[in-house]
């Protein structure tokens, strides 16, 4: 609600360039309360906010991993023994799981094995509807940087992405940075080289809306 669909994470939308006034004196301040702000998106200023003695803190929202099997209980989902194997796939996002075993109890009688004999990742209808509009939310430029995403199977450096785009080196800089504040983005670290890798849900999408 804060920040500006269509541009990089993090850009507040018009009339409300006041918060980042509010969140650096919420930072500054001494004060004996908690402040808790959850977002899909990272404060572009957050590096400077934990700068100093600040109490600054973020936490990212990994994987639920095993726990995530108490949302497949809820759906009465049977064949527990590859219950992993399903949360892997979707990689222990509660969301993605929770459509994706509505999916399996209706379509499957709640058998997770038959599900998994599909041998490409099943987008069901709402969650492309979910990643659609997060989708709607990005540049053209991070858009055209996903897409790159989809024709390559490894991890990849800057330079291999910067000789596929055509984009100006601060498009494309500031592209996957904005991703990777939005964490549709990993990066491994491999020989001193730092690498990128695109979400397996989100380049499954991909795939299927640009064959």
């Amino acid at each position: 609600m804060l920040f500006s669909p269509g541009k990089l994470a993090g850009e507040y939308q018009p009339s409300l360039e006041n918060y980042p006034l509010f969140f650096k004196r919420i930072a500054e301040i001494e004060h004996s309360s908690c402040f808790l702000l959850i977002s899909a998106e990272q404060l572009q200023e957050f590096t400077q906010l934990k700068k100093g003695d600040r109490s600054v803190r973020s936490l990212v929202l990994n994987s639920l991993g095993i726990a995530a099997k108490e949302i497949l209980k809820q759906y009465e989902l049977s064949d527990e023994d590859q219950w992993e194997k399903l949360i892997n796939l979707y990689q222990g996002n509660p969301l993605w799981l929770e459509m994706t075993a509505m999916m399996i109890q209706d379509l499957f009688a709640g058998n997770v094995a038959d599900f998994l004999e599909y041998r490409s990742l099943i987008i069901c209808d709402a969650l492309k509807a979910a990643i659609q509009r997060q989708w709607q939310r990005l540049t053209p430029q991070e858009q055209a940087i996903m897409i790159q995403f989809t024709a390559v199977d490894a991890p990849v450096s800057l330079p291999q992405l910067g000789q596929k785009l055509n984009l100006a080196d601060s498009d494309l800089l500031n592209g996957v940075k904005s991703l990777r504040r939005r964490l549709f983005l990993a990066d491994i670290q491999r020989e001193k080289q730092r690498l990128f890798q695109l979400n397996p849900v989100y380049q499954q999408y991909l795939k299927e809306q640009n064959p």
